[in-house]
C-alpha cells in the first residue's frame, strides 16, 4: 500500500492489494497486506464507517465483537490511526480482556465493556440499540464486522482489482456477507463477468443469503453467487485437524499465511471445487492478528509462526 502507515487514506483513494498467481490459473488477491494493523476487508469497511462517522457529527465509533475479533482489533487500530475514540462491547467474561487480541485492542485506545451472551444478542434489537445510542450520544455505531451500507460500499473496490481476469472464479469466506455483497456489486458495476462461491465460516449460514440480498438491489446480483455451507468445520470458529493439515501444507507450498477462523476455510473450498483449466482466486480478507490468539489456545499446530 501507498502512503504513510501513520494514517488511513481517503476513502476515494482505496488502495490496490497484490494479486499473486500461485500456480497456473490459481490466484491469492493479498488483501492481508492492505495495513499492517487495519487488515484486510476491515480496512475497507471501516474507512467508509469513520467518513460515515464524521459526516453525522459523531466523535467515536461503537462497535461490537467477540474475544478474538479481527474488527475489534481493526476498529481499535483504525481509531487510533485516525485519532477517533472507540467503544468495544465484547461477548464473553472480562477475564478474557489480557488475550493478545484485546489485549493490543486496548493498548490502542478501545475501551472495552464485557456483555454476558444473552445481552450480546441484543445486538441488532433496534429497541436495544436505541437505548444504546441514547446512552453514547457523541458515538457512530457500527455493527458487528462492519457489515452495514458504508462497509458493503467500501468493499466494492476489490472487484476493481480483478478486472483484468474476467470469467473467472471468486472463493471468499464470509461471517455477516457484507464483503461478498460488495464484490458483487462491484463486478456488475464493472461488467466483469465471474462466478462467486461465498464459504460459510459458521456453522448455519444459510441466513447469510438474506444478509447479502439486503446489498444487492436486482435480481441478476442476487442470483450470480453460490453459497456453500459444508465448509465449516464445526462451525464458527472451529476447526478439525484436517483444516490445520491443509493450511500447513497450503503454506508449505504458496508461503502464503492463512487463518482458520475465515480464509483457510474458503481455500480448503476452492481447492476441492476449483476446475483445473479455469481461473480462480482466493480473496484473502486478512485477520492474520488471530494467529496469535490461536497459539496461545492450541499451542503451535501451525507453523510457521507469522
Amino acid at each position: 500500500m501507498s502512503g504513510a502507515m501513520d494514517h488511513l487514506i481517503a476513502l476515494p483513494d482505496m488502495p490496490q492489494s497484490r494479486l499473486q498467481e500461485v500456480e497456473r490459473h490459481l490466484y491469492v488477491l493479498r488483501e492481508d497486506e492492505l495495513h499492517p494493523l487495519v487488515s484486510g476487508n476491515k480496512y475497507r469497511k471501516l474507512l467508509p464507517n469513520i467518513a460515515a462517522m464524521r459526516a453525522a457529527r459523531k466523535q467515536g465509533i461503537l462497535t461490537f465483537g467477540g474475544a478474538f475479533s479481527n474488527h475489534i482489533f481493526s476498529t481499535a487500530a483504525a481509531g487510533m490511526l485516525e485519532k477517533v475514540p472507540t467503544l468495544g462491547f465484547i461477548r464473553g467474561e472480562e477475564s478474557s480482556a489480557d488475550n493478545p487480541t484485546l489485549g493490543k485492542a486496548a493498548a490502542m485506545g478501545m475501551k472495552l465493556q464485557f456483555l454476558d451472551r444473552t445481552t450480546y444478542r441484543m445486538r441488532y434489537d433496534s429497541e436495544w440499540l436505541a437505548q444504546l445510542q441514547s446512552q453514547y450520544p457523541d458515538y457512530y455505531l457500527v455493527p458487528e464486522g462492519g457489515g452495514n451500507e458504508a462497509g458493503v460500499l467500501g468493499c466494492e473496490s476489490i472487484a476493481d482489482q480483478l478486472i483484468s481476469l474476467d470469467d473467472f472464479d471468486i472463493y471468499l469466506a464470509a461471517g455477516t456477507g457484507s464483503t461478498a455483497a460488495g464484490i458483487i456489486r462491484g463486478l456488475h458495476k464493472n461488467k466483469t463477468k465471474a462466478s462467486i462461491y461465498v464459504v460459510a465460516a459458521l456453522k448455519g449460514g444459510d441466513f447469510l443469503r438474506d444478509e447479502m440480498d439486503q446489498y444487492l438491489p436486482d435480481a441478476d446480483m442476487r442470483s450470480s453467487y453460490e453459497l456453500l455451507t459444508d465448509y465449516h468445520f464445526g462451525g464458527y470458529a472451529k476447526w478439525k485437524p484436517e483444516l490445520i493439515t491443509f493450511m500447513n501444507d497450503w503454506y508449505k507450498k504458496t508461503q502464503i499465511p492463512l487463518e482458520p477462523i475465515y480464509t483457510a476455510k474458503a481455500a480448503y473450498a476452492m481447492m476441492q471445487l476449483r476446475k483445473p483449466h479455469r481461473k480462480s482466486v482466493l480473496i484473502h480478507t486478512g485477520g492474520l492478528q488471530g494467529l496469535a490468539g490461536f497459539r496461545e489456545r492450541f499451542g503451535e499446530l501451525l507453523r510457521p509462526k507469522v
